[in-house]
């Protein structure tokens, strides 16, 4: 894939809206505006050369990340995925030629078995072997790592939405709420003061000094 060359397209009608030349060593966006926003935010994204199975990827609005690596990655064991199960079947067929050739020329283990016999014992034998079960890890590993790779993505982009989101409402992060502390269960107050909220307690200003 050229990340060199990472188009930026309209996501109503596909249009070129403008190129960005990938991200930085550090996997940043350098067109990211002063608030840390990507340029491609709001739009689709696709490299020139992009795998049309995989590509264009959709980034929400507000965005801080660049996804292209990551999906990239998610890409490349996925197909290491496909490429292990294409040659696990590969190699069941070619047990089952071996099998039926060996029926046909009269071999006594097979010349007696039909045809659902003859597969059955060539899927049996070919999931025993070491190949099979070497394309079958490795497919299992490619999978799992493609899988990783998207959750990430998947997490990333639902935390970063909700920010967002909390942000224009003027909703205060996480981080941002002060925890109210705990009453100590000694205190005891009378009157008003013992259905108000420990944390409106806090809050609220001093009465002044009489």
């Amino acid at each position: 894939m050229n990340r060199s060359e990472i188009r930026i397209l309209d996501p109503r009608k596909g249009d070129l809206v403008t190129v960005c030349r990938g991200p930085t060593a550090s996997n940043a966006c350098p067109l990211a505006d002063e608030n840390g926003v990507v340029a491609c935010a709001g739009f689709l994204i696709a490299p020139a050369d992009g795998d049309p199975e995989y590509w264009p990827l959709s980034i929400p609005r507000g965005y801080l990340h660049c996804d292209v690596p990551w999906n990239e990655r998610a890409r490349t064991y996925a197909r290491k995925a496909q490429r292990s199960h294409a040659r696990w079947a590969e190699g069941l067929e070619a047990e089952r030629a071996r099998l039926f050739r060996l029926a046909a020329a009269g071999d006594r283990r097979y010349r007696d078995m039909d045809e659902y016999e003859l597969r059955t014992t060539a899927l049996w034998r070919w999931r025993k072997s070491p190949f099979a079960e070497g394309d079958r890890q490795r497919e299992e590993r490619s999978r799992h790592r493609a899988s990783a790779y998207l959750s990430f993505l998947r997490h990333r982009r639902s935390t970063s939405v909700s920010s967002s989101s909390s942000r224009q409402a003027g909703v205060p992060s996480v981080r941002d709420v002060r925890p109210c502390p705990a009453v100590p269960p000694s205190t005891r107050l009378k009157g008003d003061q013992a259905r108000r909220d420990p944390c409106e307690q806090q809050s609220s200003p001093a009465s002044p000094n009489r």
